[in-house]
């Protein structure tokens, strides 16, 4: 049997060792990847919502890589693997979770460093939080 994406989210959501900036490139990132494996699924992405959430999520790693170029030399890059077909519903779930944990993030980044972020930090920020919240609608059809 295939693991489910779930269990592997969770734990990479549980044990993630940045908190920071490098972190929501992990989530972000990982999200971004399943949401285009789910997109391969045959008719799943009929109307182009998983391919729509990949898109915005690699934009919303953009963002992030463009302040800090070195992100994906120093973060963890995680590929949950193939998303199995009988399983779609916790893949789903699976992704959703990362992106509420992606979103969550962002609001301790902008909580606990707003008076170390510079402007364009702020702008990123701001642009990955309506990113992932983009995404997180396509995934699940409901904002998070």
């Amino acid at each position: 049997m295939t693991l489910a994406w779930s269990e592997p989210a969770q734990v990479l959501v549980a044990g993630l060792p940045d908190r920071g900036v490098a972190g929501l490139w992990v989530l972000l990132h990982t999200a971004e990847l399943a949401a285009l494996r789910m997109a391969l699924l045959p008719g799943l992405d009929d109307d182009l919502a998983f391919t729509d959430a990949g898109f915005d999520l690699r934009e919303a790693v953009e963002e992030l890589e463009w302040l800090h170029p070195d992100l994906p030399g120093r973060a963890l890059a995680v590929d949950l693997g193939e998303a199995p077909l009988d399983q779609v519903g916790a893949c789903r779930a699976a992704v959703a979770g990362l992106l509420v944990a992606a979103l969550d993030a962002v609001g301790r980044l902008l909580a606990t460093a707003t008076g170390e972020l510079d402007t364009p930090e702020l702008l990123a920020l701001g642009r990955v939080c309506q990113l992932a919240g983009s995404a997180h609608r396509r995934v699940t059809g409901r904002l998070p």
